[in-house]
């Protein structure tokens, strides 16, 4: 009998165990989503078009940081780096020419080191 209590109490312990474990890391998902919000705050429509065919990209930063910026096909051919290097916390608004890209669907992708972020665009 005694052996069987102890069964039922590993069990249960471990049950527990798995259980704060899966909460964890579930937490810890949800941190980070909302860290990426407070970095990239404008995502996920960053990307807005001028009137002169600019495609103007806005990064709101909280803190110092590098950050690369780049434009690629549906596919996932890069056509070109916008920005790479670091940035200071604040507004940022990059530019790039419409009229370099084709008609067709692109991505452009944003990636810091704390996360990755991406936004399909059509050029039509």
């Amino acid at each position: 009998m005694e052996s069987i209590i102890t069964a039922r109490n590993v069990l249960l312990v471990s049950l527990l165990a798995m259980l704060a474990y899966v909460l964890y890391k579930r937490m810890l998902h949800v941190m980070r989503k909302q860290h990426t919000m407070q970095k990239f705050p404008s995502l996920p429509n960053q990307l807005h078009w001028t009137q002169d065919n600019q495609g103007q990209i806005a990064v709101t930063l909280l803190q110092a940081m590098s950050i690369e910026i780049s434009i690629h096909k549906e596919n996932g051919d890069l056509m070109f780096t916008l920005v790479s290097g670091e940035f200071p916390k604040g507004d940022h608004v990059f530019q790039f020419e419409k009229n370099a890209l084709q008609s067709g669907r692109y991505y452009y992708k944003l990636v810091s080191p704390h996360e990755v972020a991406s936004q399909y665009f059509q050029v039509a």
